[in-house]
């Protein structure tokens, strides 16, 4: 128990320096960015799948470069997924019965991103080519996607959606995520924000997925968050998710409802 917080202390507090949410603006007269993050997570949950059901440990770095003009901005980064060490109540096949295992900290994934974005008027644009590694371990194939993500404001309110398409081990499988968000300054540096999503997958991506080729609503989810920002750059956000699913064809294989808390921090340089 002590090795395991100590490695995510020696971990996190690097990190906790390097982070900010926000990509460094034009009036800032800074066209190159360096940002990071971590997080610690009670589960790990993608589009409403359970990936890990204990708790993750998972720092990411990023790099940009805010081109001149009406460009956009690119940028590059790489994520990485470690699972926190837990008792397992296994059976053991010789004696009958079941024994505690200590499941240690162990590494699992890594993500590499390619992105591009860029606002025509108040619509905002995001291309990303997302590349998944993982561990033998985890006993799920590499890959690439493709991601589209559009973003337009209403009022306080913004309505966002994503389309990600795999590429590479399951070509032509396709998820959409549909969301509604709302975000309110609290006071100067606190930030609340909530919202909702529906997920739903092609048939190919169900097949994938859940084992049924289908096109269906996978997942029905609700986050809020606080974020709290200084202005030396660091910030540190607390937030909730919730994911429910509504078909029960795709309940057998994602399992159950879930929810995860998670809390980060970071800092730009």
């Amino acid at each position: 128990m002590f090795k395991n917080i100590a490695v995510i202390f020696w971990v996190l507090i690097p990190y906790s320096y390097l982070f900010s949410q926000e990509p460094v603006s034009e009036d800032q007269g800074t066209a190159f960015y360096i940002y990071t993050e971590s997080e610690l997570c009670s589960k790990y949950i993608f589009r409403g799948i359970v990936l890990e059901d204990n708790r993750v440990f998972q720092p990411a770095v990023y790099a940009g470069y805010t081109a001149p003009g009406k460009l956009g901005t690119f940028s590059a980064g790489v994520w990485f997924n470690f699972s926190m060490s837990n008792d397992q109540n296994l059976l053991n096949e010789i004696s009958g019965e079941y024994e505690i295992y200590k499941k240690p900290f162990t590494y699992n994934e890594t993500d590499l991103y390619l992105m591009h974005e860029m606002t025509f008027k108040e619509l905002s644009l995001k291309n990303t080519f997302a590349v998944y590694l993982f561990t033998e371990e985890t006993a799920y194939p590499n890959t690439t996607e493709y991601i589209l993500n559009t973003s337009y404001p209403l009022g306080q309110f913004s309505l966002a959606n994503e389309f990600a398409c795999d590429i590479s081990a399951y070509p032509g499988a396709f998820v959409f995520t549909h969301g509604l968000n709302w975000e309110n300054e609290i006071t100067d540096g606190l930030c609340f924000a909530s919202g909702v999503n529906l997920i739903w997958g092609g048939a190919k991506y169900n097949s994938v997925n859940a084992g049924i080729k289908k096109v269906l609503i996978n997942s029905l989810g609700f986050d809020a968050s606080f974020t709290y920002s200084h202005r030396s750059g660091f910030y540190t956000k607390l937030r909730y998710q919730y994911n429910k699913i509504p078909e029960d064809v795709i309940r057998q294989s994602y399992g159950y409802d879930t929810w995860f808390l998670g809390l980060l921090a970071g800092f730009t340089f």
